[in-house]
C-alpha cells in the first residue's frame, strides 16, 4: 500500500529540470549583459561634444506595449554618429535639427543642451 502516490522520491520530471535551466539561464544571460554594458560605460571617461540631432525613435515592447524606449541619433561635427537611449522627458523636449552639447559616456546618455 505505499503512500507514494506515483511520485518517485529520487527522481525529477526532466521538463522541470529543463524549464528551471532555461529559465535561470535566461536571467543569468541578462545579468551578464547589464553588468557588462555598466562596466564598458564605467571604463570610458565623460566626453562632451557639439552634436545634432539628425533622428529619433522609440521601440515599444512588452505585453500590450506597456514598455517603452526612447533613442536619439546626435551627429557630431566630423560626421560621426551616435544614437544613445535617453529617457522620455529628454525625448518629448529635442527635435531633429536641434544643435548643442551632448554630454555622454560611453553608451550612456548624461545630458543635452542646446546652443
Amino acid at each position: 500500500m505505499g503512500g507514494n502516490y506515483g511520485y518517485q522520491s529520487s527522481s525529477y520530471n526532466p521538463l522541470v529540470i529543463i524549464f528551471c535551466l532555461v529559465f535561470f539561464g535566461l536571467i543569468g544571460y541578462r545579468l551578464i549583459k547589464v553588468f557588462l554594458e555598466f562596466s564598458y560605460n564605467n571604463s570610458k571617461e565623460v566626453l562632451k561634444r557639439q552634436a545634432k540631432i539628425i533622428g529619433k525613435r522609440m521601440k515599444v515592447y512588452g505585453e500590450n506595449g506597456t514598455e517603452t524606449e526612447y533613442y536619439v541619433t546626435f551627429e557630431f561635427e566630423d560626421g560621426e554618429r551616435l544614437e544613445l537611449k535617453v529617457k522620455d522627458k529628454v525625448y518629448g523636449l529635442i527635435t531633429n535639427g536641434d544643435e548643442g552639447i551632448l554630454e555622454y559616456q560611453g553608451r550612456r546618455f548624461w545630458n543635452f543642451e542646446r546652443g
